[in-house]
């Protein structure tokens, strides 16, 4: 009876538990490196291949530059340009309803190269957060930088910025840190009026960790 009672109080362990760990999924990101994250709720998904209405507006803004580069390189399309240069990325978060999405990207040192202090990594930071102002469209950037703890990360810091993209507001969220032997960039941008995407991308944050292999 006792045996019974044990096998049935761990089974129902089991199941009370399931629900929780089942929320997290683990992707590839580096060599012998794997983000865990909660899946977010529909209209949100994760893949990792860039969402098809981030491959227009990437397109509809690229630099001459970069297209005659890309022709010299044999790439016409500007679409195929734009898959191109958001290939560097490992995994996007979308919402294709109200097209805020989130660009993770994981690079790995370089053979001899040392990994960065903490002082380089807030430096980053906010070097991303003071380039926002010299971007093509910007005005008003108003920004903030952070420690921000990540699970499974050396060190993490956040850039909280709002700003007019040719008079549209914008929220963007970004987390620049080290882990692995990795520098890690994960960048969210959407609507400046998106509380509702904020709220989701807060939770995926939340719930983010880094795990070696």
């Amino acid at each position: 009876m006792m045996k019974k009672l044990l096998f049935f109080g761990l089974m129902w362990a089991i199941l009370a538990v399931a629900p929780l760990t089942s929320l997290a999924a683990s992707y590839p990101v580096g060599d012998g490196v794997k983000l865990f994250l909660e899946e977010p709720s529909s209209p949100w998904k994760v893949s990792p291949r860039p969402p098809a209405f981030l491959v227009r507006e990437r397109a509809e803004h690229l630099h001459p530059p970069q297209l005659e580069a890309a022709r010299k390189a044999g790439i016409n399309d500007p679409e195929d340009v734009a898959r191109k240069l958001l290939s560097i990325n490992e995994l996007f978060a979308f919402n294709a309803e109200t097209g805020s999405h989130i660009e993770i990207d994981f690079s790995a040192l370089k053979d001899g190269e040392d990994p960065p202090t903490e002082k380089v990594v807030k430096t980053s930071a906010s070097y991303a957060g003071e380039g926002l102002s010299s971007e093509d469209g910007i005005t008003g950037a108003q920004t903030e930088v952070r420690r921000f703890p990540i699970a499974g990360a050396d060190i993490s810091y956040r850039l909280d910025a709002e700003y007019k993209l040719h008079g549209k507001p914008v929220r963007f969220i970004g987390v620049i840190g080290f882990a692995a032997r990795h520098w890690f960039f994960i960048y969210y941008t959407g609507p400046g009026n998106g509380a509702d995407d904020v709220a989701v991308v807060e939770k995926l944050l939340a719930s983010c960790r880094i795990e070696a292999q």
